[in-house]
Order: structure tokens, then C-alpha cells, then sequence
């Protein structure tokens, strides 16, 4: 089985497994899903209400964010080695951060294979960014 284990922040003590999936299908490649992502924050127990596939209106056209956190105007991107299949997806999302970035918003890219490799070390950094957040905003 392929998981997380969990547990309280700021402590070694395992409470719960988190299963992800491999969304490539693949024995010898693991792609990350953005529902692993959504797990991972339940799993978090974080006290800020979370939207998935969220649709923040741009200039020209629309911004998704795979998880966002609207009061905190905060957006959690994952992207696998696919994402960026193109010049033209790679200057995309370099075009529309900088326009979520002048409506308040802060997004925070994250590598898929983090997830797999790592994913206390993306836990910790999700809480601590999260607390960082609601500080600067006056939410702490």
C-alpha cells in the first residue's frame, strides 16, 4: 500500500494512514494526484475551510487551483513532470501567478514526487506555511 502516515503536528507520533494513489498506472514511475494533496490537508485536521479545483478569475480567462484555501487567499499547486509538457504550459502558469499574486493571492508550486518521496516534509511545510499565512493576515 502507498500512504502517509499522520499524525499530530510538531510531534514523531503516528496516529493514521493517509492512502494515495499512483496516478501514472506505472510499477516503475509515480506521479502524485492533487487528490493526494486534499488527503494530506484532511489529514492536517487544519482549522481553515478548503475548496479543490477552485476557479479564481483573471484578466484574461480563469486560474484553477488544485487546493485553496479562499480566506486565506492561499492556492497548493502540484505538478509532475508531465505538467509542463510544453514551452507554452510552462509560460502559463508563469503568466497567471503573477496575476493571483495582484488579487492577494499567495501559490505555493509543489513537485508531485514530494508527495511520494517526502510527504512529512510536504505536511510540515503546508502547516507552516498555513500558520504563516494566517498571521500575516491576522487570522492567527
Amino acid at each position: 500500500a502507498c500512504g502517509v502516515i499522520a499524525g499530530p503536528a510538531g510531534t514523531d507520533r503516528p496516529v493514521r494512514f493517509v492512502p494515495m494513489l499512483n496516478s501514472a498506472r506505472s510499477p516503475t514511475f509515480y506521479e502524485f494526484d492533487s487528490a493526494d494533496l486534499l488527503r494530506l490537508y484532511r489529514a492536517m485536521d487544519a482549522p481553515y475551510e478548503y475548496v479543490t479545483n477552485l476557479r479564481v478569475p483573471l484578466a484574461h480567462g480563469w486560474a484553477i487551483l488544485d487546493l485553496a484555501l479562499p480566506r486565506l487567499r492561499l492556492g497548493f499547486e502540484v505538478d509532475g513532470r508531465e505538467h509542463h509538457t510544453s514551452p507554452a504550459a510552462f509560460l502559463r502558469d508563469r503568466t497567471r501567478d503573477p496575476e493571483l499574486v495582484e488579487l492577494g493571492w499567495l501559490v505555493v508550486r509543489l513537485a508531485a514526487n514530494s508527495v511520494e518521496d517526502d510527504p512529512a516534509w510536504v505536511t510540515d511545510r503546508m502547516q507552516g506555511i498555513i500558520r504563516q499565512r494566517a498571521a500575516e493576515l491576522g487570522h492567527g
